[in-house]
This record gives structure tokens, sequence and C-alpha cells, in this order.
């Protein structure tokens, strides 16, 4: 779960990424030394070794462990509060939790086997698909932000006295006649009453071929006027457009998660 900006979220999240990442592998090199036990035998003269390794091990997963398992756990607990319900993030919060608790135990005691390794590379990976979730969402937003920016802020307006005048996009109702012309974009949908010539609707398709456009053709907001002179009646403004639906189906699928996903 993101919580606040997505972009420093996914800073945040990198910048413990990268020094866990480190923590992580010296945890591993002290924890595959003693996996060595299972092949050799130290006898009583390694027990000191062992002692060492296995505190080693405690120390650098000990930060690592404060590092992700804290905000994991938040937002457990958040989620809890709020919905009622237990995430992936309560599993993994507990497991990694647990298995930290019992390590620091038989590291004291000298009784059971120690998990730092488990615990740290859970958190690890989970932290990456954290990391990648908040970077989903930084790029969400940025084409959220530039199918917004292709999208005119005024248009030209025809009256019913044939006078042209600029005005906000806002000020547009259905039944308007707006004319655009060439290398301009077009600030809502539309039906071309007049003229010809090729649109640019990558911004709504992803084609990047400009198709013919005509009296009677459907013509949509941020879309843009190639080479021809129209004349357009409007038919959808505000989020009736197709690029307020884009903008809001955007919007869903990176707030909310599908049933599959939960």
């Amino acid at each position: 779960m993101i919580h606040g900006d997505p972009t420093e979220e996914a800073r945040n999240t990198l910048s413990r990424l990268m020094l866990n990442a480190f923590l992580g592998m010296a945890v591993m090199g002290a924890s595959l030394t003693l996996y060595s036990e299972l092949f050799y035998t130290w006898g009583e003269s390694g027990a000191g070794v062992r002692s060492l390794l296995q505190l080693i091990a405690m120390l650098f997963a000990t930060p690592a462990v404060l590092l992700l398992a804290l905000p994991i756990l938040e937002d457990a607990i958040l989620t809890w509060n709020v919905y009622r319900r237990l995430t992936m993030n309560a599993l993994v919060a507990i497991g990694s939790l647990s298995a930290y608790g019992i390590s620091v135990y038989a590291t004291f005691t000298g009784r059971g086997n120690i998990y730092y390794e488990t615990t740290v590379m859970i958190l690890l990976l989970v932290t990456v698909g954290r990391w990648l979730d908040a970077k989903t969402q930084v790029e969400g937003n940025k084409a959220i932000e530039e199918l917004l920016a292709a999208s005119p802020t005024e248009a030209s307006l025809i009256g019913q006295d044939g006078v042209e005048q600029r005005v906000a996009v806002e000020q547009l109702i259905v039944g308007n006649t707006i004319r655009v012309r060439p290398g301009e974009s077009f600030a809502v949908d539309g039906q071309i009453l007049a003229g010809e010539g090729s649109g640019n609707e990558a911004s709504i398709t992803g084609e990047a071929t400009p198709a013919y456009k005509g009296v009677g053709g459907l013509v949509y907001a941020g879309t843009l006027n190639v080479d021809g002179g129209f004349t357009v009646e409007v038919t959808q403004v505000g989020e009736d457009r197709v690029m307020g639906k884009l903008v809001r189906l955007l919007d869903e699928a990176r707030l909310h998660r599908s049933p599959i996903e939960q």
C-alpha cells in the first residue's frame, strides 16, 4: 500500500533497499559459513566460532528488520484498523518478526536454529515488490499528466452570428461549434461538420500513423489536428470525453487492486 506521494515513497524505498542489500549479503555470508556445519563437524572448538557468526548475523539482520519489517507491519495495522481485514503485509510481518525473534532466542541460549538469512531475504524481496509498486504508480501519474497536458485549455468557439472567439474549454457545452486549425489539438470530443485532413490519435489509441478525418467523422480531445481545417460540433465535454474516461480508468487502476490481486 502506498501512502502519500508515490515519487517520495519510491525514492525512500529504493534507499532502504540499497542499504539492506548490503546488510543482507553480510547476513548471508555468515549464514552460509554456519551451514557448513551440516557437512563438517566443527567439534567443541568450533562452538566459539559458531556463536560469533550468529552474533554477526544478528547484528547485520537487526537494522534490516527495523528498516524493512516495521513499514510492512505499519501497513498491516493500518489496513486492519481501516478495513478490518488481514493482508499479505500481515503475513509477511508476523512471519519475518517471528523468525527473527526465534533466531535471537537461539543466538543467546544456544538452543534451536537461526533464520536471520530467511528473515532478511524475504523482507528484501517483498520490499522490492513494494518499490516496483510505487514506481508503477509514479509512471501512472506521469501518464495521467501527459494525457491532461495533451488537451488544450482554450478553444475557438463559433457563435450563432458566425463570430469566432477564444473561450475556456470549461465554457463549452454539448452542441457548440468550434474551429480547429492545423497544428492545434482538439479540446473536446466532437463530430466534424466541415473540413478534412489527418488527425494524430496516438495519445488515445497509441497508433502513431495519422488517421484520415472527414465530414461526419469523430474527433477526440487531446488528439492533434495534423493538416486539416475543421469545424466541429461538440458532443462530449468534461469527464464524459474519452480523455476523461481514460484518466479516470488510469486513476482507478493506480489506486485500487483487482480481486485477483487481492
